[in-house]
Parts: C-alpha cells; sequence; structure tokens
C-alpha cells in the first residue's frame, strides 16, 4: 500500500511540475498588450513658463514581460508570453495579442528595450524641433524627463504640451485631452500600436477627448464615449484644438 501510494504521489508530482513548465516556461510567439497609464505631461515637460494648472496628457500600453522563460534560457525574448497570459489575451476585452514578426524571433528583449529607448530619444528631438517650428523661436530652455517610459508614440503630445506651455494659445482650454501618435520630421502623424488599450485607459481616467492618428481609426471601439480627434500631422491637430 505504501508503495502504490508512494507511487501515485510521484506521478501527481510528475504531472504538477509538467503543468506548471508548460503553462508558465514555455514560451509562444506572441506578446501582448495591456492597458497602460495616463501621464501627466505637466510633470514631464519644463519649460521657462510652466505655471499653468492644465496640461496635456499621453498614454501608454503595456507589454507583459514573461520572467520564466528568460530565466530558464528557453528564449532570449521575455516579452514572448506563456500559456496563462495567451488564454487571458483569449478571453479579456482588455488585452490584445500580437503575433511577433519573424525578424524579431531571435532578437533578444534587451536589444528591444534599447531600440524603444533609441526611439523615445529621436521623438524627443522631433518633438522639440517641431514645437519651436510652429512658435517661430530658435530655441528655448526645455526640459524633458521620461523616466522609465520608451517608444515614440508620445511625440504628437509632447511637442502640443511644448507649443501650450511656451505659445500664446490655449490648447486645453479646461478640457482633459489625452493622445497617443508617432511624429515624423516633417510633423505627419504615424500609427501607432495599442490604440485600444489606450482608449480603455482614456475612459478609466474620465478623459474629455483623445487625439489620435488618422490610420488608427479603425481600432477605435463604437462604443466609446470620448469625442475622438482623428489628426494626419502636428498642424491639424492644433487647428481642431482651437476651432
Amino acid at each position: 500500500m505504501k508503495a502504490k501510494k508512494k507511487k501515485r504521489l510521484i506521478i501527481i508530482y510528475a504531472f504538477t511540475l509538467v503543468f506548471i513548465f508548460i503553462f508558465f516556461f514555455i514560451p509562444l510567439p506572441y506578446y501582448s498588450l495591456f492597458p497602460g497609464e495616463l501621464i501627466n505631461l505637466g510633470e514631464i515637460v519644463t519649460t521657462s513658463n510652466n505655471d499653468s494648472s492644465e496640461h496635456f496628457f499621453s498614454l501608454t500600453s503595456n507589454v507583459y514581460e514573461n520572467p520564466y522563460s528568460h530565466r530558464v534560457g528557453l528564449t532570449a525574448n521575455s516579452f514572448k508570453v506563456n500559456l496563462i497570459v495567451f488564454i487571458i489575451g483569449k478571453i479579456s476585452r482588455e488585452v490584445e495579442l500580437v503575433e511577433i514578426p519573424k525578424s524579431y524571433e531571435n532578437i533578444s528583449s534587451n536589444q528591444i528595450k534599447e531600440y524603444q529607448y533609441n526611439l523615445l530619444n529621436e521623438s524627443l528631438l522631433i518633438s522639440m524641433q517641431l514645437a519651436f517650428e510652429y512658435l517661430k523661436v530658435n530655441e528655448s530652455e526645455v526640459d524633458i524627463a521620461f523616466g522609465e517610459y520608451a517608444g515614440s508614440s508620445g511625440s504628437l503630445m509632447l511637442a502640443l504640451e511644448i507649443i501650450n506651455q511656451l505659445g500664446d494659445e490655449d490648447l486645453i482650454m479646461g478640457r482633459k485631452i489625452a493622445g497617443t501618435g508617432d511624429l515624423n520630421i516633417t510633423g505627419e502623424v504615424i500609427e501607432v500600436g495599442g490604440i485600444h488599450q489606450k482608449i480603455i485607459t482614456a475612459e478609466k481616467n474620465k478623459v474629455d477627448i483623445m487625439i489620435i492618428p488618422e490610420p488608427d481609426l479603425d481600432e477605435v471601439p463604437d462604443d466609446t464615449e470620448i469625442q475622438i480627434i482623428v489628426v494626419t500631422n502636428l498642424t491639424q491637430a492644433i487647428y481642431l484644438l482651437t476651432k
């Protein structure tokens, strides 16, 4: 009897270990997007005229990082989801699963993070340059401290925040305005990812107006109560906010 009981326990332990390994450690070729944060850009952007109580907000989406598969050496890319997150992504309204491009299959998490930080630094320079061109000033004292955030999808809102702080126009006018969008050097607004998750974040934080790139309009759910402003470039965004 004792031998049978011991054998049964060994089988149970073995199945438990296999279950844990499959559900937590095996990486799948997807990454997942979750609702992120609403960032007050008045706390990020400091200029010589940062005395207003009204500021723009930037929206983020979060990418799940799998701490298990990376530790045991199954993959160098810890952004690949495990089975638990994959199941959550299939049943949750708030989570989006995105298939990882084959070109990213063998890229490490650190390489991806470094690339995203480089994009952030580039977008900060573009935001300042376009804001100064719009205001017709050569340079101004602007300090931007984004902390641990990365990526370029906040560049549109950064440019609007700089213009609102340094310019004579009131772009906010008492409204809670958030948005997302990647600016290129000519001022065009390029599509970004995670629109659905960013809208969820905006809804939870009672945003009045959300600015998004025109190519991302198809990602907006029909039942959102937030006023959506769709833009193709920085100048249009300013015009639509002031008309």
